[in-house]
């Protein structure tokens, strides 16, 4: 289990550099040249937006797997909650810090991405029976590199 936690934090600082700073130097300008006066924005657009919309996705994925792995009970509902906060809150902290737009779509797509997470362990629970936690945690660090390199790539 330290094995999971300490991917599991890599993966969340992964998230914040690619969510909040889009993979690049955002945070050393941020703290170099404060916020930029840029104007806040809330898309409420409601369509899909290709390969931006599939990365949303994709990103949460691991997120929904992480929580099931890291959690004793493997109720599903309160961990799709926490996907849809953890996607409320790095659009906040978009609004907040002028970083990004605040989009709505995202949101619904971050959650789609967490709540798929979450299912495939269960999917994955129900064929490996009970190797599913060691497999899991297993994958979890190459899982863990290759979506960073991926989503990093695509940006």
């Amino acid at each position: 289990k330290p094995l999971a936690i300490v991917t599991f934090l890599v993966y969340m600082l992964a998230m914040v550099w690619l969510v909040l700073f889009k993979g690049g130097t955002g945070l050393y300008e941020l703290l170099r040249f404060g916020l930029p006066d840029l104007p806040r924005g809330i898309s409420w657009d409601l369509h899909f937006n290709g390969m931006e919309s599939l990365l949303n996705v994709g990103v949460f994925v691991p997120l929904g797997l992480f929580l099931m792995l890291l959690s004793s009970r493997e109720r599903v509902w309160p961990k799709a909650l926490v996907c849809c906060a953890t996607s409320v809150a790095f659009e906040t902290a978009q609004y907040i810090l002028k970083i990004g737009t605040c989009d709505v779509m995202d949101v619904i797509n971050n959650t789609l991405g967490g709540v798929l997470g979450i299912l495939l362990f269960v999917l994955l629970k129900r064929l490996l029976k009970a190797r599913t936690r060691p497999v899991l945690t297993l994958l979890a660090i190459p899982g863990t590199a290759a979506f960073v390199l991926v989503t990093y790539l695509y940006r």
